[in-house]
Parts: structure tokens; C-alpha cells; sequence
């Protein structure tokens, strides 16, 4: 099973996607972050070292610069992780920067069910046909 983290300074958002993805069997949500900073907090760090192919959800909307600075920290310490973000998709912009920073999805904000399991199936094929050892 994979496991997923929230970061989104929005409670709403946060609580929405949480909702989404507590009803499958696929994904368990780990932790909710509701703050950019959480690379600075070494339980927290360690927490999404320790998940393996974990998915972090970064909702960029509200505050967009930080949100991709926390794209690219998150990558940076975490490389096993699949970074998807949430954010407006008319922002053509937004989502050229994150995925220049390495986002691997871009989920259109507020999060639809059939999108967001539909990036998680990718993610779980590429896990699946990844090969084993070094």
C-alpha cells in the first residue's frame, strides 16, 4: 500500500483530499502538514524519509512561491517520493514552474476523484515495473 502526505496551509483542502483518499485501499494518508516549513522539523523529515514510494500532495494555491520552494526542498530530501501539486490549471505559468521544479503530477485544485486516482495508478506502475536492487 502506498502512503500519502498533505501539505496545504488550506484546512479545507487538506480535509477534502484526506476524504478523498481514505476510502481506498490503494493509499493511506500518513500526515497532513498545514505550513511550508516542515522540511525544518527533523521528526517530520524523518517521518517521509522512512515511507517507501510515498506520495506528497503540495497544494500551491494559496501561497504559490512557497509552494515551490517546498516542491523543491521536498525533492531534494526525499527522492524516492512522488511529488503531485494542486493548483489552478488556467495558470499556464504555475504549472510550467512546477514541473520545472520536479513535480511529477499536476492535479487541477480543488482535487476531482477520478484525476487524482488516476495519478496514483501511474505511480503505482511505475513502482510496479521498477527493478529490484542497485
Amino acid at each position: 500500500m502506498l502512503s500519502a502526505i498533505i501539505i496545504s496551509p488550506d484546512e479545507k483542502f487538506r480535509d477534502n483530499t484526506r476524504k478523498l483518499l481514505e476510502g481506498s485501499d490503494l493509499i493511506e494518508v500518513r500526515t497532513e502538514l498545514n505550513n511550508f516549513n516542515f522540511a525544518l522539523d527533523s521528526w517530520r523529515s524523518n517521518e517521509i524519509k522512512n515511507m517507501e514510494s510515498a506520495i506528497i500532495i503540495v497544494d500551491v494555491t494559496p501561497v504559490k512561491e512557497q509552494g515551490f520552494q517546498t516542491i523543491q526542498k521536498t525533492i531534494e530530501l526525499y527522492k524516492h517520493s512522488y511529488v503531485f501539486v494542486a493548483g489552478e490549471r488556467t495558470d499556464r505559468n504555475l504549472v510550467l514552474c512546477c514541473m520545472r521544479a520536479g513535480a511529477k503530477e499536476f492535479l487541477s485544485a480543488p482535487i476531482e476523484s477520478q484525476q487524482l486516482f488516476s495519478a496514483i495508478e501511474r505511480v503505482r506502475k511505475v513502482i510496479r515495473n521498477r527493478p529490484l536492487g542497485p
